[in-house]
């Protein structure tokens, strides 16, 4: 009896103590899986932070990329030459980095400009804000060559060691000097005569006179007996441009042997269509835009100096 209860004790104890392993190791199985969950969510927000701060400095290059092109400056303060093909083409003063004078060689004329310089091109205002002329920037090492995207022909820039408003005022001097006649009196720039681009039906020309002002006198056949005759005066500003508010237009009938006649009303020819007719004229490197405001009798066309 006593021997059979000892080995019901040493079943009993067996039992307890495979109960308490199989307890403890539970408990430490599941103590495994919280330190395996630990571990991988503070390797999952390593990386997470690692990412995200990847993220900000590919975002902070980015933004500082652009922050450098933005403030792209191909020209400052100086003179350019500039060429195309070889031959001497206009001098570029830039004052700043943003304002200027294109100065033409061959005629003596300067014509002021804007511009914003960004990264890989410039936009010129020639003239006034409202007119945009876009020229993609080449940089090879000291080399700078530009191209108008309206253009087939590649401009190449070169510094010169000058100060632009003196490098201006004497070219404007050098210029008069150089278009003295022989009654030692200047001839400007924008004189001369233009022809209209369109039909070749229009001729503009331009003098100028004692007291700087210039007569400019329009000539235009309406038909093949009839001709259009507009006179103005005005002075040109900075920029090329010509204001005028003094115009007078003049309608002449020609008969068959050349003489002035009579109209379709009967008039005697020339006579005046109308008096003080304002408008502009905007000089451009040869060509003379002409904004006639009464009419609009030029919108379209240019007339080309010859």
């Amino acid at each position: 009896m006593k021997k059979n209860n000892l080995k019901k004790t040493a079943i009993i104890i067996g039992l307890m103590v495979a109960m308490t392993a199989s307890i403890c190791g539970c408990k430490k199985s599941n103590s495994d899986k919280k330190d395996d969950k630990t571990t991988s969510e503070v390797t999952e927000a390593t990386t997470e932070s690692t990412t995200e701060e990847a993220k900000t400095d590919d975002t902070k290059e980015a933004t500082e990329a652009k922050a450098q092109a933005d403030d792209t400056v191909y020209f400052g303060r100086g003179v350019y030459e500039v060429t195309t093909g070889g031959e001497l083409f206009s001098y570029y003063c830039f004052y700043d980095e943003s304002n200027g004078t294109a100065l033409n060689p061959d005629l003596g004329t300067g014509m002021g400009f804007t511009c914003e310089q960004s990264d890989g091109k410039i936009v010129f205002h020639f003239g006034g804000i409202s007119n945009s002329d876009v020229m993609n920037i080449s940089v090879n090492g000291p080399e700078i060559t530009g191209k108008y995207e309206d253009s087939d022909k590649t401009y190449l820039f070169q510094s010169m060691d000058s100060d632009p408003e003196s490098f201006r005022d004497n070219f404007y001097a050098q210029y008069d000097e150089n278009k003295k006649d022989d009654n030692n009196s200047v001839t400007s720039g924008y004189e001369g005569t233009y022809v209209e681009s369109v039909a070749g039906r229009g001729m503009m020309d331009i003098r100028k006179e004692s007291d700087n002002s210039y007569l400019i006198t329009v000539n235009w056949s309406a038909s093949y007996d009839t001709v259009a005759n507009w006179t103005m005066h005005g002075t040109f500003d900075d920029n090329g441009v010509l204001n005028y508010a003094d115009c007078t237009k003049l309608i002449t009938v020609y008969d068959e042997s050349g003489n002035p006649t009579t109209d379709e009303n009967g008039n005697q020819t020339p006579v005046i269509e109308y008096e003080n007719g304002k408008g502009t004229l905007t000089f451009s490197f040869g060509e003379i835009t002409w904004d006639d405001q009464n009419e609009h009798i030029a919108d379209g066309c240019t007339f080309v100096m010859q």
